[in-house]
């Protein structure tokens, strides 16, 4: 199959962007662009967007869009097995909603929807040509905490789809209440929000995102340096709990965290090789190499893998 014989589309619903990835069969990356979302964001608004990102993908890199055979488009929520409709979303406080199908009588080619956090750790996994041996267990921290796990080259989803959502693990029990309902979740301790949020408090000043907070850090401010220890140490709970429950080979941390990873690493590293099984000492543990393009790229991924398993082209 040659390397323009047809092309995918990956698509990330983010939390103020949405970023698109269009790769050929060599999952090789031939364009991206990022376009913003707006807030109070419908299905139909997405809808419309997706639309706009697409005829803006295609058109930049003068792709074909005759030659485009599938989409995939990841997002924070549970997804049906079938890849066709957001069962939950919390981000958007979205259920049953029916994306794919909508999409698809427009653009004439299937769309494939993914939760978010499992198309980082698919793509962080694809990027590292990691052996099917491998265990990959990927973090992303963001709005919220989410979590995947690829076993044997594949995304582990659980019974019903919903498998790792991490960010519902309770790691304090007198901790906050989270979205959930219940108290001392990571997400309610560790998510991007959460550490505004702290910070805020702490300092009696205003951050209003993570590279103000990230500035803090950088300039040595006591607060911000503490928020950070604290964060660190909750991630380190989180993920040590993680990886004595899977005994992965690899452990991933992306999302927004990533522009904190350089201060974060060291001490989670550290941290988790102390905490966890004397079994699970040999892993290894870094940031998202694929960054901010992870999780379109994975979603771009997907959609070819399905389209070429199920209906093989010539």
């Amino acid at each position: 199959m040659s390397r323009d014989s047809c092309f995918t589309i990956g698509v990330e619903i983010g939390r103020n962007n949405i970023r698109f990835v269009a790769i050929n069969p060599a999952n090789e990356i031939i364009g991206e662009i990022s376009i913003p979302m707006g807030e109070n964001l419908s299905p139909q608004k997405l809808s419309k967007l997706i639309l706009s990102g697409f005829n803006s993908i295609t058109s930049n890199n003068f792709i074909d869009p005759k030659k485009i055979i599938g989409m995939g488009i990841g997002i924070a929520g549970v997804t049906s097995k079938d890849f066709k409709k957001i069962l939950l979303s919390a981000n958007f406080g979205w259920m049953n909603i029916s994306l794919s199908k909508e999409l698809e009588k427009i653009l004439n080619f299937p769309i494939f929807l993914d939760n978010r956090s499992n198309l980082v750790a698919y793509s962080e996994y694809k990027a590292m040509n990691l052996p099917t041996s491998s265990i990959l267990l990927g973090i992303t921290v963001g709005r919220g905490i989410g979590g995947g796990l690829i076993v044997e080259g594949k995304i582990f989803r659980g019974f019903s789809g919903g498998a790792l959502e991490a960010g519902h693990t309770v790691i304090d029990f007198n901790g906050p209440k989270c979205s959930c309902g219940r108290r001392g979740c990571a997400e309610a301790l560790a998510s991007i929000p959460s550490i505004l949020k702290s910070y805020n408090l702490l300092s009696g000043e205003k951050v209003e995102n993570i590279f103000e907070f990230k500035e803090k850090v950088e300039s040595n401010n006591k607060y911000a340096l503490e928020i950070l220890e604290k964060e660190a140490f909750y991630l380190s709970v989180l993920i040590s709990n993680l990886v004595n429950t899977f005994n992965p080979s690899h452990v991933v941390i992306g999302g927004e965290i990533e522009i904190l990873i350089d201060y974060l690493l060291p001490i989670i590293e550290e941290k988790v090789k102390n905490e966890v099984l004397v079994t699970n000492r040999n892993i290894e543990i870094k940031g998202s190499s694929l960054k901010d393009i992870a999780a379109a790229y994975g979603a771009a991924v997907l959609a070819m893998e399905e389209m070429i398993e199920y209906s093989p082209l010539e």
